[in-house]
């Protein structure tokens, strides 16, 4: 009877998939650096304020040329009070159908619509112009540089690319050193799939709502923030009661640097000297609540980490059928991760694929931390930079 080895790839998501978000603003040379970790698990990490531009080591920088995220959106959406509150200054654009109708300004439908434009609805765009920022085409060669062993091209066209078309395009590099190497992959459309689906799409946003205090969406895809700003259903030239503000990390970090900018942004100076407290007396107990001054060319920059689990076909007969009486072809006598034992990077071996049990390296350009699954790609930590209009 005769055999076919079938060497392409099918492609699944690994189910402890990792997303990596952070993000900061930039005006001139302000940075706002938000440090926070987006688990797919759903939890979260904040490492803290501190205010500093790449505090992320990435390794592959991208730009999404989306023109559909306006400061103007921003700055409606997320309100300030007085600091009488202390460090609950917060509010939102309230997420119900009462006097605040125009439902595009609500934390929960700004999250989903950020989650589904960088997953599903716009491109991406790659920057190969910083040398140490490509994909390392493996295996690793005896003697040689790893910086010489890197993929310098473009992944994508001026236009850009889908998301998931652009992991696909990474893994190729790595594996085969050409993005368009795509022959050997049998089911790359269960990869996109799942990164453009709705669930998936729905499991990013929970978690920026989670961030930014959002509200439970209107279909409840969309979970309720445990720091849920009180939303404003009035108009803001209403005053609020002091006590309904709430704090939140990392509006507050934006806030701090807002201000700092002032004497070098007198757009943004003059939006706050108009921020003017009217509750005289009252102060302690109202306030008026304004909009935050998010300007046209602030950027805001996502950190994103994404693993791809990958399995060779199983052997066929010539019916093609499934057949037990040969062993399967195992990932890692063709693509092997690398081992300390080997040195960092390891000779011929492949630095974004899995480690050995109990043998992992750090993650960097040339290695991943990951250990344990050898039919892990690690796909790295991507840095995805929007601009508002």
């Amino acid at each position: 009877m005769e055999y076919e080895c079938i060497s392409r790839l099918n492609i699944k998501l690994v189910n402890r998939k990792t997303i990596y978000i952070y993000l900061y603003i930039m005006s001139g040379n302000l940075i706002f650096e938000i440090p926070v970790i987006f688990d797919m698990s759903g939890d979260l990490t904040l490492f803290g304020e501190t205010s500093a531009e790449d505090l992320v080591e990435h390794h592959l920088v991208w730009t999404c040329p989306t023109t559909d995220i306006s400061a103007s959106r921003l700055e409606n959406l997320f309100l300030i009070g007085d600091i009488s509150g202390g460090s609950n200054l917060f509010w939102a654009r309230a997420d119900n159908s009462s006097n605040e109708l125009n439902q595009e300004y609500y934390v929960s439908n700004f999250s989903e619509f950020v989650a589904r434009l960088l997953l599903k609805d716009s491109t991406l765009i790659f920057n190969n112009s910083d040398a140490t920022k490509n994909v390392p085409i493996g295996p690793s060669i005896v003697g040689q540089d790893p910086s010489q062993n890197i993929y310098t091209s473009s992944l994508t066209g001026l236009t850009g690319t889908r998301y998931a078309e652009c992991m696909i395009r990474v893994l190729c590099t790595h594996l085969l050193g050409n993005p368009l190497s795509q022959t050997f992959i049998k089911d790359e459309t269960v990869l996109i799939n799942y990164i453009e689906s709705d669930a998936n799409v729905n499991v990013l946003a929970s978690q920026l709502n989670e961030t930014f205090g959002g509200d439970v969406s209107a279909n409840g895809s969309i979970i309720v923030s445990s720091q849920k700003l009180n939303g404003v259903d009035t108009s803001i030239d209403v005053s609020q009661n002091v006590s309904d503000g709430v704090g939140n990390v990392i509006l507050k970090s934006i806030y701090e640097q807002m201000f700092g900018d002032i004497s070098n942004n007198p757009t943004r100076r003059q939006r706050f000297v108009e921020m003017s407290d009217l509750s005289g007396s009252q102060q302690n107990i109202k306030t008026f609540v304004y909009k935050m001054p998010f300007l046209p060319g602030d950027r805001i920059n996502f950190y994103i980490r994404n693993y791809i689990n990958l399995d060779f076909e199983a052997l066929t007969d010539a019916s093609g059928n499934v057949t037990n009486t040969l062993n399967d072809l195992e990932l890692s006598d063709i693509f092997p991760g690398g081992s300390l034992s080997l040195g960092v990077p390891s000779p011929g071996c492949y630095g974004w694929m899995g480690n050995p049990a109990n043998n992992s390296f750090n993650i960097t350009q040339q290695t991943t931390d990951i250990s344990g699954n050898r039919n892990i790609f690690d796909a790295h930590v991507w840095k995805i930079q929007v601009t508002l209009v």
